[in-house]
């Protein structure tokens, strides 16, 4: 029978409790002269062992989360880029060859624009002294006489220098792309609606834009206006401009805004997919960000010296700069974004 001192009750105590190792346990006790030391600690092998285990399944399914974050937070993009590639193959069906169709014609300040297709629109401003506009259209159909039909007979078209209206959804199997080359130095007002295609708009100045696309991409780039509506299913979204109100939203994309103006009011929500800002970095800008999200992480940096985190949690963050008699604000920059899979990142534009 194995006697043990209290001394060695003590090292099995704590060997017991899980707070040292058998091997541990086995060097103390054999500093006491304990010659059994490996029989008295045999029984609790078999847990050391377990514990090991547990141990290292803990990091490997930490790493695995890691994993299925970085894979959750950017799957609304590996969405959003194949669906786009199948819209491009299902638009070249077998048979169907693109015609280019042009009108042209005036507009003038505050001319409306109204355009709904099964297909993409891409929508750029131009030097154009005299108020002159641009259409091209890349019809899909078997051939010339298909193509002219479609544009004399199914599609709904009227211009003027007040509106371009445009309805090519004569039927689903009727494809077209719509390219619109517009007079920069006017205001338009602007309804883009689009299936299975891409918006983009490039160097217009917007009263109000109402952006919509099922299966596509949205970008407006270098383009300001007073108030921008975004939405998509299945696809991504990049504004890089100066909006007074900008609110983008999709299902399953990523979201990217740059601030190149001034005042700002923003709300960007994705359901599956990162949100990437970029504002401008001022003492004069009167700051208030609130950010969210579900299953991803949000990191701010924005480098300035009044701006302080009110409150923040593992996914919820919400930052306003305070009062600072020597810095006056005459500028406002409200942002609200929500994921509920991906990352949040608030960064400082590059090259104000």
């Amino acid at each position: 029978m194995i006697e043990m001192n209290s001394e060695k009750s003590r090292i099995l105590d704590l060997l017991e409790q899980g707070r040292i190792t058998v091997d541990e346990a086995v060097m103390l006790l054999e500093a006491l002269g304990e010659k059994n030391a490996k029989e008295m600690t045999k029984r609790y092998r078999r847990g050391d062992k377990k514990n090991d285990f547990d141990e290292k399944a803990s990091k490997i399914v930490d790493e695995i989360g890691k994993k299925i974050n970085y894979f959750i937070e950017n799957l609304g993009q590996y969405f959003s880029e194949g669906i786009e590639r199948a819209g491009d193959f299902a638009g070249s069906f077998a048979g169907k060859r693109r015609f280019e169709r042009n009108i042209r014609g005036t507009v003038r300040d505050g001319a409306k624009v109204e355009i709904r297709t099964y297909g993409s629109v891409d929508i750029r401003g131009i030097d154009s002294p005299g108020g002159e506009f641009r259409l091209e259209l890349f019809i899909r159909a078997d051939d010339e006489d298909e193509a002219d039909a479609l544009l004399r007979d199914a599609f709904q078209i009227r211009t003027s220098e007040d509106e371009i209206f445009l309805d090519l959804r004569e039927r689903r199997e009727t494809w077209v792309d719509a390219v619109l080359y517009l007079p920069r130095n006017f205001r338009y007002d602007l309804q883009i609606h689009s299936v299975n295609g891409r918006i983009r708009l490039n160097d217009l100045d917007l009263g109000a834009a109402n952006l919509e696309t099922v299966n596509g991409r949205v970008l407006v780039e270098r383009c300001s206006g007073e108030t921008v509506n975004v939405k998509t299913l299945n696809g991504s979204i990049d504004a890089i401009g100066s909006f007074k109100v900008l609110d983008a939203a999709t299902q399953n994309g990523s979201i990217e805004y740059s601030l190149l103006g001034d005042s700002t009011s923003a709300s960007l929500n994705s359901t599956n997919g990162p949100l990437r800002v970029r504002l401008p970095v001022s003492e004069r800008f009167d700051y208030n960000i609130e950010a969210r999200t579900v299953w991803g992480r949000i990191f701010l940096d924005l480098p300035v010296r009044n701006l302080e985190v009110n409150r923040e949690r593992e996914n919820y963050l919400h930052a306003t700069t305070m009062a600072v008699a020597s810095y006056p604000k005459d500028q406002v920059v409200r942002l609200q974004a929500g994921t509920s899979n991906g990352s949040i990142t608030i960064l400082p534009l590059e090259n104000q």
